[in-house]
């Protein structure tokens, strides 16, 4: 069974593990705590909700859900990032081997301080914040199937 280690476990981190979870793939999320979405006081405007609630009660149920599913969530913070047969994420008290790495820290791209990351990156370690980032910036993604044509020039995709 094909390993993947997320980094990250705010909405981009828990979705990316809902999909892999779901595809067959061993799934962990490496995870420091609550981040911003914990701090949010009311969501409104998110797919699904029929009422308002918290962002930590989003946080809270997302999850809950992703662990229903088989989804490890594993409090620590990635220290390293190594390859030699297949990808390893370093914390401070255990290395995660991977198949491949996803990177899902946080809407400002909050940078990993992990030693070799940029070398790596593109080669089986990609970032969730370009497409969220993106998202919020190319509204057309919302009616058309990503990436649409009209923001393909003006884009990283």
């Amino acid at each position: 069974m094909s390993k993947i280690v997320i980094v990250g476990s705010g909405p981009a981190g828990v979705s990316a593990a809902l999909y892999a979870v779901r595809a067959g793939v061993d799934t962990t999320v490496l995870t420091k705590g609550p981040g911003a979405l914990d701090r949010a006081e009311k969501i409104e405007n998110y797919y699904g909700l029929a009422q308002p609630v918290s962002g930590a009660e989003l946080e809270r149920r997302s999850i809950e859900n992703a662990k229903r599913l088989g989804v490890r969530f594993v409090t620590a913070e990635a220290v390293g990032l190594t390859y030699t047969d297949k990808l390893t994420v370093e914390t401070i008290g255990e290395d995660y081997p991977a198949d491949a790495v996803i990177l899902a820290t946080g809407a400002s791209r909050t940078v990993p301080h992990i030693p070799g990351l940029a070398g790596l990156e593109g080669h089986g370690v990609p970032s969730a914040t370009p497409f969220s980032t993106a998202a919020r910036m190319w509204p057309c993604w919302a009616a058309e199937p990503m990436p649409c044509t009209r923001c393909r020039p003006c884009c990283r995709w």
